[in-house]
């Protein structure tokens, strides 16, 4: 049994002698797919978000990859958003503000 994740995708391109590679690749579409269903609306909602963590975790998408993505498709909103994040010390939760303003919702242009 693998011990994480990544180490059971890794196992399972060794065993389907499936490129790694390729495999990132596809990972990085599906959630690039993801951000793009669900920012049609407008914005990221709080369940988008917890989605797509669960995506990304599961797929080992990392980091990077999300960052370049949510700049890629949200654009200059999601730089706003970065520069704005807090902290709820109650609820121990790193995050952007609620986009309760159309300037704080990832907007599709």
């Amino acid at each position: 049994m693998a011990d994480s994740k990544a180490a059971f995708l890794q196992n399972l391109c060794d065993e389907l002698h499936f490129d790694p590679l390729k495999a990132s690749e596809l990972h990085e579409e599906i959630y690039r797919q993801k951000l793009q269903q669900c920012v049609a609306d407008g914005e990221l909602n709080d369940e988008d978000v917890a989605a797509l963590l669960k995506l990304r975790v599961m797929l080992c998408v990392p980091q990077q990859t999300v960052e370049a993505a949510h700049a890629d498709i949200c654009g200059s909103l999601f730089e706003k958003c970065l520069s704005t994040w807090h902290v709820d010390r109650d609820l121990g939760v790193m995050g952007c503000p609620s986009p309760s303003s159309s300037s704080m919702g990832c907007l599709m242009e």
